[in-house]
């Protein structure tokens, strides 16, 4: 799209056996989940809360209903309440979260 800056895959990551790609260009926010209905509303509602916006955001799964991972780059560091609510909910087998002004990886399990 014309205008829109995109990101550049600079690195391919592996997530729960799915291949994703990440630019490492913001601040990114990396779930491994079931794949189920809502679970992009949901997250995605959490961030909208924290006032973070998604810049961009890349979905994956092994098939329905089985494996996905959720990966958002967003133009605002992510508070670590918000990720905290994001492992919270159901369906949620990992977190992760790539900060580009603190250490360059939090996990939360």
């Amino acid at each position: 799209m014309a205008g829109y800056p995109q990101a550049k895959f600079r690195y391919k990551v592996e997530i729960d056996g799915l291949e994703a790609n990440v630019s490492g260009d913001y601040p990114t926010l990396i779930v491994s989940n079931t794949d189920v209905p809502g679970m992009v509303a949901k997250i995605s509602a959490l961030l909208a809360q924290a006032k973070v916006n998604i810049a961009e955001m890349r979905l994956y799964r092994s098939g329905r209903g089985k494996r996905a991972a959720f990966i958002a780059e967003c133009d605002q560091e992510i508070p670590a309440a918000t990720i905290a609510a994001i492992r919270a909910l159901e369906g949620i087998k990992k977190v992760s979260y790539l900060s580009l002004e603190e250490t360059p990886c939090r996990t939360i399990q």
